[in-house]
């Protein structure tokens, strides 16, 4: 991989938890589930890559899915429950985490959340497919 592609992609992944910053605010502040906000993480890649000049290769619709995948999983089961733990008072650790995952409520909550945010950014990514064959 160029260096070139290299800091393109770094700096796209960044891009992509800024765009999916929106989603996570009303998540955490407002008790929301917005996943249509999702949508947003793929085209946030895709523009910072684009702004830092990374090829358009046969991989680059691959690492915008499987970014956006990452980042609505890591947000859903990590960040935003341990958010959610910190605005409460309750102590932040995986640990307590682990205990609330047990139980089936909001286990199902987060699987629903992550199941249709997940939805949304694959559709963002649908999307990002066919502007970028615009591109070529």
């Amino acid at each position: 991989m160029k260096k070139n592609n290299l800091l393109a992609t770094v700096l796209a992944v960044i891009g992509g938890f800024i765009f999916s910053l929106p989603w996570f605010f009303l998540y955490v502040y407002k008790e929301v589930s917005f996943g249509i906000l999702a949508f947003l993480i793929p085209i946030g890649f895709y523009l910072v890559y684009v702004i830092f000049k990374g090829d358009n290769h046969k991989y680059l619709i691959k690492m915008i899915v499987s970014e956006s995948i990452l980042i609505v999983v890591i947000t859903n089961f990590l960040i935003i429950p341990l958010m959610l733990f910190h605005i409460e008072g309750v102590p932040v650790n995986t640990n307590v985490l682990k205990l609330l995952l047990r139980y089936p409520v909001f286990r199902n909550q987060i699987l629903i959340d992550t199941s249709i945010s997940l939805l949304f950014a694959i559709l963002g990514s649908i999307t990002i497919y066919f502007i970028n064959k615009k591109r070529k």
